[in-house]
């Protein structure tokens, strides 16, 4: 009976002794033995018949590390006494080669009243999978926390840090902050010419920059693409707020080495200041906002927000709302500023302007609402749209009256029109078709800016315009730098200079030197002089002195409406 029992035992996969009521080991079974080998253990452990092993438990417990030790033999002792029926206790058991864990359970040997069993379950897998599972959560956590690219918080963690601040601000009086949004500036060219991955090493710099920059209890985040918000903590005013602005942007202009490139970028920033009645969601509003102030005034610029800023947007978001529906809604008129003779004030043209007049937002000149359409895409429509009805309306003039009608209609083309080349190029052909109108009775202003962004696109746009008869003018000259003798190849008729060059002529000396020697060389290369601005009576002597050839300004005539035009007739003193 007792070898059927040993092979009972020894059948078992588990690791098992039986004790005696001193801890005394009577019996164990092979798994047992093997056990003992596996862990190095010398011939008392694989031969422990007659051994104590809760001796070998106290023994363990005084090792430095010894707590599963001292926990064991109190386990075996409890359950001896009968003050437990049952104990478990889970250790590891690693060697060089791998980690380990078991668990140990010590019930009472069935049928005995003073032996015990002990065993030994390797709970390895069990362990390296729970293990496995909270290395998940670690990273499914930090992927919900973090941002993958830079490591920095992300705008979720944004959020609710700012809440936080938020909340404390409303209790606590002196705790004043500041939030600054952050923009690197022309980003897109850096992917469009480096590629994506120089973009990236980019930003992850950047984010470095801004670990580095944290002061106590402030931090940064990764808002979006190459938008970071920095909340600084401590701050009680908008120069403060500024000051920190402008350290982090000395901070983060400072060159990149990417790629084998030295990278320099402006940062853009909008401040929004932390107060006791804004939110999380309305401070990071505010800092956009005053973020696309800062990008709209210049480069690198920094703007704190205020309500004025607020108004602005609102009411440019309105407009662009409403632009789209203005051409259906017949909301559009145009005005027509003369274009006179400086010698005789006679009539030589007109310059048709775009007025819009919307039953909520009012009247508007093009100055308000053109930059809008450009950035939505809408100028081209518009512009269109003016062309084809002061074509139209120069056609109505000739029949009422071509003896004092304009014999010219002078039209600006928008950047985004000069960029499509063609499509304007037909847009002209077919409004001259449809008003009837000679093409030589057309003239196309194109800017400066245009001309000097890519010289060989306005050639061909010129080009187009000149092989169909119309007339072409440069527009703004002296607000890009062009030089007069670059503009020979162009093939222009006339030279608008712009008012800047022109309204304080009578003022500055300077000035007055700088449109001289301009109007003297467009003179020179046999092209008509037009200056525009001329609003007092001594610009208009002085202009007249230097032989400038044609004009415009409040002197002479504001815009007018199309049947207000030729009243007086014909001629502007």
């Amino acid at each position: 009976m007792e070898s059927l029992g040993l092979s009972v035992l020894d059948s078992l996969p588990e690791p098992i002794a039986v004790l005696d009521q001193n801890g005394v080991i009577g019996a164990v079974n092979a798994a047992w033995r093997q056990f003992a080998w596996i862990n190095g253990g010398g011939s008392e452990a694989t031969s422990p018949i007659g051994v104590n092993y809760l001796t070998i438990c106290d023994q363990a417990a005084a090792t430095p590390n010894g707590e599963e030790g001292a926990l064991a033999a109190e386990g075996i002792r409890a359950v001896m006494d009968g003050r437990r029926v049952e104990f478990h206790l889970e250790y590891p058991c690693h060697t060089a080669y791998e980690q380990r864990w078991f668990r140990m359970t010590v019930t009472r040997l069935f049928g005995s009243t003073s032996q015990v069993v002990v065993s030994h379950r390797n709970i390895t897998h069990i362990r390296r999978t729970e293990i496995a599972a909270r290395l998940a959560q670690a990273m499914l956590r930090q992927a919900s926390e973090e941002d993958p690219l830079t490591d920095l918080p992300n705008r979720s963690v944004l959020m609710q840090r700012l809440e936080s601040l938020v909340e404390r601000s409303s209790t606590e009086n002196e705790l004043g902050f500041a939030l600054l949004f952050l923009e690197m500036d022309r980003f897109k060219l850096i992917n469009d010419a480096l590629g994506h991955e120089a973009g990236d090493e980019m930003l992850i710099a950047l984010g470095q920059r801004l670990r580095d920059a944290q002061a106590v209890g402030s931090f940064a985040a990764r808002f979006g693409d190459h938008q970071f918000v920095y909340v600084a903590c401590g701050v009680g005013s908008e120069n403060e707020a500024r000051s920190i602005g402008d350290r982090l942007r000395s901070m983060l202009a400072a060159p990149y080495q990417i790629q084998g490139h030295d990278l320099q970028t402006n940062i853009s920033i909008g401040i929004a200041m932390g107060g006791r009645m804004d939110g999380a969601h309305e401070l990071l509003r505010q800092g956009s906002i005053a973020l696309y102030e800062a990008k709209q005034a210049a480069p690198g610029s920094t703007m704190v927000f205020d309500q004025a800023m607020q108004d602005r947007l609102s009411r440019r978001f309105r407009i662009e709302v409403a632009l789209r529906q203005a051409v259906l809604r017949r909301e559009l008129s145009v005005l027509y500023q003369p274009i006179v003779d400086i010698d005789s004030g006679r009539l030589m043209a007109v310059e048709p302007e775009l007025r819009w007049n919307n039953l909520e937002l009012g009247s508007m000149s093009a100055n308000e609402f053109i930059p809008i359409a450009d950035e939505v895409g809408l100028s081209v429509e518009l512009n269109e749209w003016l062309l084809r009805e002061s074509c139209l309306q120069w056609s109505r003039w000739q029949q009422h009256n071509a003896a004092v009608a304009p014999a010219l209609l002078s039209l600006n083309a928008s950047s985004a029109q000069v960029a499509s080349g063609g499509a304007l190029l037909d847009s002209v052909r077919s409004a001259l078709e449809c008003a009837r109108m000679p093409a030589a009775a057309l003239q196309i202003h194109i800017a400066e800016r245009d001309l000097t962004a890519d010289r060989a696109r306005a050639l061909e746009f010129i080009a187009g315009l000149r092989g169909m008869g119309v007339r072409v003018a440069m527009n703004e000259f002296g607000t890009g730098g062009c030089a007069l003798a670059s503009l020979r190849g162009f093939g222009f008729d006339s030279i608008k200079v712009d008012k800047s060059l022109i309204s304080n002529i009578g003022r500055d000396p300077l000035a007055l030197a700088v449109a001289q020697a301009a109007i003297h060389g467009i003179g020179k290369l046999g092209l008509v002089s037009v200056a525009e601005g001329i609003d007092e009576p001594q610009v208009l002597v002085l202009l007249q002195t230097m032989g400038c050839a044609c004009g415009q300004g409040s002197l002479f005539a504001r815009p007018v409406p199309a049947d207000k035009l030729l009243m007086p007739p014909g001629r502007y003193t």
